[in-house]
């Protein structure tokens, strides 16, 4: 069994992910844990201090997999770098560890609040540095300001799909699954690419 701080960083992505936080109480994360109010303030002083532990866990295990791999491509071009980016992530959601869900649905969420998106521009913000110049290097006259903004969209569109909001289903009457990541991943890859390639 993981131990208290596990449980309480585990149970809270969960409730931070389904709640966001301020639907979350720090009594409603040491009652998903099963640990005492003590032992949770002990670990965490406050419910911002816990949301950050929570977010910092998993991004540089996130940004170190995405590095590696547009670092070991074998392969030059857009469409690879950018399938690089994506699966990479991919991988990890399929991992086994059904954390990663959840902790995808949070950063899609808290990524919108100003008070949090300045930690996460931050915790990834080597992997955007790198990415923005490889982009520049296979997209031949992309130049900087709009290969930000070409790394600004790919980062919501990844976050948008892996979230699994149910869009696809809806206006698909249920031929597409949002669930089915893997097979969402192709129809993403072309359209970014495409996309990054009429900013030049």
């Amino acid at each position: 069994m993981a131990g208290g701080k596990d449980r309480i960083t585990d149970a809270a992505e969960k409730l931070f992910a389904a709640s966001g936080f301020h639907g979350v109480s720090m009594r409603m994360v040491a009652e998903a844990a099963s640990v005492g109010l003590g032992t949770l303030t002990h670990h965490f002083a406050s419910k911002e201090a816990l949301l950050e532990s929570v977010v910092l866990r998993r991004s540089a295990a996130l940004s170190c997999a995405q590095l590696n791999a547009i670092r070991s491509l074998d392969e030059t071009g857009l469409d690879a770098l950018l399938k690089a980016f994506v699966e990479s992530y991919l991988q990890l959601i399929e991992s086994g560890d059904e954390g990663w869900r959840s902790y995808t649905r949070l950063i899609a969420v808290f990524a919108m609040d100003p008070a949090w998106s300045q930690l996460l521009t931050r915790e990834f913000d080597g992997l955007g540095r790198e990415m923005i110049a490889r982009l520049q290097i296979e997209v031949v006259g992309l130049n900087q300001d709009a290969a930000v903004h070409a790394y600004s969209n790919l980062v919501s569109l990844v976050m948008g799909l892996f979230a699994s909001n149910g869009v696809l289903d809806q206006f698909s009457d249920g031929r597409l699954s949002s669930q089915r990541l893997r097979d969402n991943v192709t129809s993403l890859i072309a359209f970014a690419a495409g996309g990054i390639r009429a900013l030049r």
